[in-house]
C-alpha cells in the first residue's frame, strides 16, 4: 500500500482511486447478493415439495449441492475474477505502476533483469 499511496499524487488519483475502490466493493456486494438470490431461488424450486427428512428430501438436497456449484458457484468465481481484474487495471491506470509492482513489493524476477543483477 505504501507504494500505491505514494503513487496516488494528486487529488484527482485520491479521489478516482477512492471512487474505483467504492465501485468495487459494490461491485462484490451485488455479486454476493446475486448468489444468494439465485440460492435461494434454487433452493425454493428443488426442495419446495420435499418433505423433510425423506429419501425425495435428501435426494433433492443432493442435487441442490451439484447444480448450485454449476449455477451459482462458477458465475460467482468468473465475476469475482472480472472484478478482481478490473480494479486491478484501474489501479495500474490511475497510478502508472505495473502490477507486479504494487502486488509484490519485493525483488522480482524482472526487476532483476532490469538492474542487471542475477536471477
Amino acid at each position: 500500500m505504501p507504494l500505491i499511496n505514494k503513487s496516488l499524487d494528486s487529488p484527482q488519483k485520491m479521489l478516482g482511486f477512492d471512487a474505483l475502490l467504492r465501485r468495487s466493493s459494490w461491485g462484490m456486494a451485488l455479486t454476493m447478493l446475486g448468489s444468494a438470490v439465485a440460492n435461494f431461488a434454487l433452493a425454493w424450486y428443488l426442495l419446495k415439495e420435499k418433505v423433510p427428512g425423506s429419501e425425495d428430501y435428501t435426494k433433492a438436497i443432493g442435487r441442490l449441492n451439484w447444480v448450485s456449484f454449476i449455477v451459482i458457484g462458477i458465475p460467482l468465481v468468473a465475476a469475482t475474477m472480472g472484478l478482481l481484474f478490473w480494479m486491478l487495471r484501474g489501479i495500474s491506470s490511475l497510478t502508472g505502476l505495473e502490477r507486479d509492482d504494487f502486488m509484490n513489493g519485493g525483488q522480482t524476477v524482472r526487476r532483476q533483469v532490469s538492474n542487471g543483477t542475477d536471477a
